[in-house]
């Protein structure tokens, strides 16, 4: 690329001045490197195939998680597995670092000016009658500096715009920590009062296996019925009191793994509204393509 700049001013020489400067500008703007981003095209769709009915100006992906549920104490687990995970923690402190970066990044385009001070002494020994064998030297100095980079050929550009995108996917690297743990805790919550209410029917079950095992154990002994069926119903009940048994140490499981989605020890997990009393959020439609724009590199373009 060198060579050909200087054959192009060895060419020019006997052009007026002001011809060759503009040449030579073009020429070395030409060489800059990397090329300029451009938000793709995307053609989104007026209204979504087997769509009921009209859409919505917002869409649920406009709404935090923790506002759909209305269960408040699900929400408090939210809230609390948001404060004390480290993952999150430590998708916020590389955000930090990505932003910082940037200000490194951008720190290129100003003037840089330094300064440094030496201050030293040394004693050396001189075989001199003069100098009585020993010799000190001391020694001082003052070094100031200043430069100043043109980005002629876009390099601190094009670094800082890599700086600028490295701390978007550091953000959306957060966003989908943050969306995989709510969704986790609310998943394992909702997973939790269903365990709930399956222990709830089956021990309604029981007692009424245990009814009927009552029933046939007095029928028997009257003499009024034969041991097949008493052996039925003792063997349902035992069927039952199994049922229970494991519903109970899936209750267990399941409010260790929310224990540890919370950041803290294997625990009891308190529980809001039941399962039965729950009611489905209602959430604006929206178009499905409105999560299209949630892209990194299409946002990217938005805000730029």
């Amino acid at each position: 690329m060198g060579f050909a700049v200087c054959t192009h001013f060895s060419k020019i020489l006997m052009v007026p001045r002001s011809l060759a400067a503009l040449l030579a500008v073009c020429a070395i703007a030409g060489c800059a490197v990397g090329p300029v981003y451009k938000r793709p095209d995307v053609q989104l769709a007026a209204d979504f195939r087997s769509q009921v009915g009209p859409s919505e100006a917002t869409s649920i992906a406009d709404l935090p998680w923790w506002s759909i549920f209305n269960d408040k104490t699900l929400q408090s687990l939210i809230v609390e597995a948001l404060t004390n995970n480290y993952d999150l923690q430590l998708a916020v402190t590389r955000i930090e670092q990505a932003r910082a970066l940037v200000g490194v990044a951008q720190a290129d385009f100003y003037p840089q000016i330094g300064y440094q001070g030496i201050a030293g002494r040394e004693k050396a020994f001189v075989p001199l009658e003069s100098s009585a064998g020993n010799v000190t030297f001391n020694a001082f100095g003052n070094l100031l500096s200043a430069a100043w980079e043109l980005d002629v050929w876009g390099r601190i550009r094009h670094t800082t715009e890599a700086a600028r995108a490295s701390l978007y996917s550091q953000e959306y690297v957060r966003r989908g920590v943050m969306l995989t743990l709510v969704s986790s805790v609310a998943e394992s919550y909702f997973s939790l009062i269903e365990f709930d209410r399956e222990l709830m029917i089956a021990k309604e079950s029981s007692e009424t296996y245990r009814q009927t095992l009552d029933l046939f154990t007095s029928r028997f002994r009257a003499g009024r019925d034969s041991k097949l069926g008493v052996a039925r119903a003792q063997a349902a009940y035992d069927s039952s009191s199994a049922s229970i048994a494991n519903l109970n140490r899936a209750i267990g499981q399941q409010e260790n793994a929310l224990s540890v989605l919370l950041g803290g020890f294997p625990q009891p997990i308190d529980r809001g509204i039941a399962l039965t009393a729950q009611v489905t959020p209602q959430t604006p439609v929206g178009l499905t393509t409105d999560l299209l724009k949630r892209r990194p590199d299409i946002d990217r373009g938005i805000r730029t």
